[in-house]
């Protein structure tokens, strides 16, 4: 169940970012009540996303492996 939350909320940084850099890349944009850059902006929802999807990436890896 963890895992399933984890990719669809993994899913969503992925789009967030897509959506972020097709529409306007340098506008600022506020996380979490902060103004900030859409550098920034772009590089959380990004590192965010590779937090979310890494374990289960891992996961499939080990799973690959064993006979």
């Amino acid at each position: 169940m963890r895992q399933t939350i984890n990719l669809i909320v993994g899913a969503y940084a992925i789009f967030t970012v897509i959506y972020k850099v097709a529409t306007c890349f340098s506008c600022r944009e506020s996380f979490l009540g902060i103004d900030i850059s859409g550098l920034v902006y772009v590089l959380i929802w990004t590192a965010a996303a590779i937090a979310l999807f890494y374990p289960a990436y891992r996961k499939h890896q080990n799973e690959k492996k064993l006979p």
